[in-house]
């Protein structure tokens, strides 16, 4: 968020010290996890709660577009999640029991990285996961999960409580929304 922030006050208020910062901060993440081994940051992204690093992977990205240092988006890939990934790339809901909030910044990720390269399955990823969470684990307001998790496919309404569509994934979800479909149809922007 502090990331996303200063982004924020560069290009919406032109301020180019917040930008020198997040540059500066952007090649820390890069240089402290191009030092880890894949299969650290594939555990660490993997624990609960502590792989909700938010939006991080966004900002990276929208940092590479902002200068086209290839370190930035790097840097955003160092992020990836193939627990999450995978399935989505291979069209399977394994959204279940997973912590909702925590998931859906990394695809709002994984579309700011398809803007910045086209690339197909980047785009293929985010899609499978909107329509899985909006066809199998929605409530009908618009909000996903209870007390932040996704349940099982097809059973959410068994998970009715005063916890019930936290605002912070439905925000999540609308803000992923708004980037996905800005490419309907997406076949002419990919290679």
């Amino acid at each position: 968020k502090i990331l996303a922030g200063l982004r924020d006050c560069y290009e919406l208020g032109g301020n180019q010290q917040a930008f020198e910062i997040l540059k500066k901060v952007g090649l820390w993440v890069y240089n402290r996890l191009s030092r880890l081994p894949r299969q650290q940051r594939d555990k660490m992204w993997a624990m609960y709660i502590a792989g909700e690093f938010g939006g991080i992977n966004e900002t990276m990205a929208d940092l590479y577009m902002l200068t086209k240092d290839e370190r930035y988006l790097e840097a955003s890939r160092y992020f990836d999640n193939d627990k999450l990934y995978l399935p989505m790339k291979m069209g399977i809901d394994a959204l279940g029991n997973l912590h909702a909030n925590q998931h859906i910044p990394q695809i709002i990720g994984v579309m700011r990285q398809f803007d910045a390269t086209k690339e197909k399955e980047r785009y293929d990823i985010a899609n499978n996961f909107w329509n899985f969470v909006t066809s199998e684990h929605i409530y009908s307001i618009g909000g996903v999960g209870e007390t932040e998790m996704f349940k099982p496919a097809k059973e959410i309404a068994k998970f009715i409580s005063d916890k019930t569509a936290e605002s912070c994934a439905t925000y999540n979800m609308l803000k992923l929304t708004g980037q996905l479909y800005q490419y309907t149809p997406c076949a002419k922007y990919m290679h």
